[in-house]
C-alpha cells in the first residue's frame, strides 16, 4: 500500500523561483526512485518472495488537474511509470522473467488527479477520462487471494453532478451483489471520525485528522457518506491516503451492515511516500492476506532525507569549508592585529640593544672603556684664568 507520491513539477510551489523548483523536482524524484527500488528489493530479499501486488492510494501527480494539455499530461504519466517500475510476476518455476507481465496493481485517483468541486462538469469528466486512459478505472473491484478488493471514486462521492450520481450508483450496485468473501475498501479521502480520535503512536503530527475543506480538497468524507459506505460494502479493512501522515483507527459497524461484517472495522491511513509531503519519515504499508480470511499488516518508514541533509551533508560541507578557509582567515587576522596593536616589549628591547651597541662602538673608537672617567669623555675647562690651572695649595 503506497499513498500520495504526488510527483511535483514546475507548477508546484509557484512562490519559489525557477532554480528552487527545478532542484525540488530533481531531489524528490531521486528520493522516490531510490525508495521504490529499496522497497521492492528488500521485500524480495527478506522473505515472502517479494511484492505480489501494489495499491496506489491516490494523488499520483501533484499537478494532474492543472496539466490540461494531453501531451504534457502524457509526459507526466510517463515520468511516474519510470520512477515506479512494477516487478514482474513470477513464472511457474518461481523466476521473475522480463517477459512475464507486471504484478497486479490498482491506481486510485486523488483530488490532485481528478480535482474536487470543479467549476464545470465537463472538466470533471475530462479529468476522469484522462486518468482512466493513463492508469485504469477510477472505481472497481477485484478478487485477490480470496478477498474482495473494492476501490471507490471518493471525490465523485462528494460531487452533486453526474459524477456523484455515477459514483453512488456504482457503490450501490456492488453492495447489492451476493458476497461471501472478506472485503477491503480503498478510498483516497479518509472516512469521517470524531475530532478527538487518536491516530496511534506511528503518527508524527500532534492530534488526529480533523474535518476541513478548501479549494480542491476535503480532509475527510462526511458522516453520512462514511456510514453509507461501511453499511453498503461491509468491509473488514479500510485503507485511505490524502493526509500524508499515519493514522490507524477503528469504526463501529453501522446498523444494517452485511452479517459478515466484523463488529469493528479498522481503517489505516497510509503515510505519503514522498519526502516533500510534510513528514520527516515517509512510509508505506505492507498487508498480507490469506485465502482463509486472516491477514497481517505493518507500517514501514523510509529514511529522513531532510534530517540526513541537515545533520550530515550540511555539517560536512561546513566542516570542509572551514578547513579550507581557516588558514587564510588566520593570516588576515594576524596581519590586521599587528597593524592595530603598539610595538611589543620584545621590539622595544631590540631597539634598546641596538642603541647600546652603537654607544659601545663609539667608545671603542675613542680608545676608552665604558667604565672610564666621565671627564675624559666629556672634558671640562677651568674658569679661573687663562694661565695654568691653580696647583694644590695655591690661593
Amino acid at each position: 500500500m503506497a499513498a500520495d507520491p504526488q510527483l511535483i513539477d514546475m507548477r508546484s510551489y509557484p512562490g519559489r523561483n525557477w532554480v528552487s523548483r527545478k532542484l525540488g523536482v530533481w531531489f524528490t524524484d531521486a528520493y522516490l526512485r531510490k525508495s521504490w527500488r529499496f522497497v521492492i528489493k528488500s521485500e524480495e530479499e527478506h522473505g515472502g518472495g517479494g511484492v505480489d501486488a501494489v495499491v496506489w492510494l491516490g494523488d499520483l501527480l501533484d499537478s494532474g488537474v492543472e496539466s490540461v494539455d494531453r501531451s504534457e499530461h502524457s509526459h507526466y504519466v510517463h515520468r511516474f511509470h519510470l520512477l515506479f517500475p512494477l516487478p514482474r510476476s513470477p513464472s511457474p518455476q518461481g523466476s521473475h522473467s522480463s517477459l512475464s507481465p507486471p504484478i497486479p496493481t490498482i491506481y486510485l485517483p486523488g483530488n490532485h488527479d481528478l480535482g474536487l468541486h470543479l467549476p464545470s462538469s465537463s472538466l470533471a469528466s475530462y479529468a476522469r477520462e484522462r486518468f482512466t486512459a493513463a492508469f485504469g478505472e477510477v472505481m472497481g473491484e477485484k478478487e485477490w487471494n480470496g478477498w474482495s478488493v473494492v476501490w471507490v471514486d471518493s471525490m465523485g462521492l462528494l460531487e452533486q453532478g453526474e459524477e456523484g450520481k455515477e459514483a453512488r450508483e456504482w457503490v450501490e450496485d456492488v453492495g447489492a451483489r451476493p458476497n461471501t468473501l472478506p472485503r477491503i475498501l480503498l478510498t483516497h479521502i479518509p472516512l469521517y471520525r470524531p475530532a478527538d480520535t487518536s491516530c496511534g503512536p506511528a503518527r508524527e503530527h500532534a492530534g488526529g485528522i480533523h474535518e476541513g475543506s478548501g479549494r480542491n480538497y476535503q480532509t475527510e468524507l462526511d458522516t453520512v457518506t462514511s456510514e453509507w459506505l461501511l453499511r453498503t460494502l461491509g468491509p473488514t479493512l479500510v485503507y485511505s491516503g490524502d493526509d500524508h501522515d499515519s493514522c490507524i483507527i477503528t469504526h463501529p459497524t453501522p446498523r444494517g451492515s452485511p452479517p459478515s461484517t466484523p463488529s469493528t472495522i479498522i481503517e489505516t491511513t497510509v503515510k505519503s511516500l514522498s519526502m516533500a509531503s510534510g513528514v520527516r519519515k515517509p512510509g508505506y504499508h505492507l498487508l498480507s492476506i490469506s485465502s482463509t480470511g486472516t491477514y497481517a499488516q505493518t507500517a514501514c518508514t523510509l529514511p529522513d532525507q531532510n534530517g540526513i541533509w541537515l545533520g550530515v551533508y550540511v555539517f560536512a560541507f561546513l566542516l570542509l569549508t572551514s578547513l579550507i578557509a581557516l588558514p587564510k582567515l588566520l593570516t588576515v587576522f594576524q596581519s590586521r592585529l599587528s597593524s592595530i596593536l603598539p610595538p611589543s616589549s620584545s621590539t622595544t628591547s631590540s631597539h634598546a640593544h641596538r642603541r647600546s651597541m652603537s654607544r659601545k662602538i663609539l667608545l671603542e673608537d675613542l680608545g676608552t672603556e665604558d667604565d672610564q672617567d666621565e671627564s675624559y669623555v666629556f672634558p671640562t675647562f677651568p674658569f679661573g684664568g687663562c694661565g695654568e690651572p691653580a696647583g694644590e695649595g695655591d690661593e
